[in-house]
């Protein structure tokens, strides 16, 4: 059986069975309450809780992006479009890139780069925005990308 976490390009980190015989994985579609695993997640909330309620250092470092640089990193108002490229690591084929707050079609190369497509003609004006890669809610630092006047 291929396990579930595999449909959103994340390795599975344990999927033995501990003591028990509970299953050591599971995902936010538990109705909470209803498992007996002691690593049993809030539903719908991308963080692993370990027994005692703190959430897995191990888990948020694995999946949580980092975000190192952005090319390029800005554009003049009203200019041609482009492809961004962001760099850094734990890249997932699932990331995505948030920019200016807005979640883009994102294309998965490696996991240390990803590309999105944009479009100057839609800025405002000059402004600087936040750049972010999301992997199921583990989001990185931003990095600023910058829209410059004409």
């Amino acid at each position: 059986m291929v396990h579930p976490l595999y449909d959103y390009g994340l390795p599975v980190i344990n999927s033995g069975q501990p003591p028990g015989g509970t299953a050591a994985v599971t995902t936010g579609e538990v109705e909470p309450g209803t498992s007996t695993s002691p690593h049993t997640p809030p539903a719908n909330s991308g963080t692993v809780t370990e027994p005692g309620g703190s959430p897995s250092d191990e888990l948020t470092g694995m999946y949580t992006p980092v975000l190192t640089d952005i090319t390029p990193n800005n554009a003049v108002v009203g200019g041609a479009n482009f492809t961004m490229t962001a760099i850094g690591s734990n890249f997932i084929p699932k990331s995505v890139i948030v920019f200016n707050g807005g979640k883009e079609p994102t294309t998965y190369v490696s996991a240390t780069e990803v590309t999105t497509g944009v479009q100057p003609s839609t800025a405002g004006g000059p402004a600087t925005v936040p750049v972010e890669i999301d992997n199921l809610g583990f989001k990185s630092a931003p990095q600023d990308f910058h829209f410059n006047a004409a």
